[in-house]
């Protein structure tokens, strides 16, 4: 996944409900993608393996939202601290 293909599928799987929401951290990404601490990528992974996980599992392509959601926590296991 290129970091610009992960600034959208995070864009896309992002919330922001509240301001306490935990999927407004999927928002935090500059143009390059790079997250912005390593508490910053922890929240992004803790909220893909949970909500977004859940939220896949009851989509209409759960396989390929699955896949995604490995694609970006493969990404962000490696993703530049900016």
């Amino acid at each position: 996944m290129s970091p610009f293909e992960f600034w959208l599928a995070a864009a896309d799987w992002g919330s922001y409900m509240t301001a306490d929401d935990p999927g407004a951290c999927m928002y935090g990404f500059d143009e390059h993608s790079r997250v912005q601490s390593e508490t910053h990528r922890q929240q992004c992974m803790d909220y893909i393996e949970s909500d977004c996980r859940a939220a896949a599992g009851s989509n209409d392509n759960p396989n390929e939202d699955h896949a995604q959601l490995d694609a970006m926590l493969s990404y962000l296991k490696t993703a530049a601290v900016g």
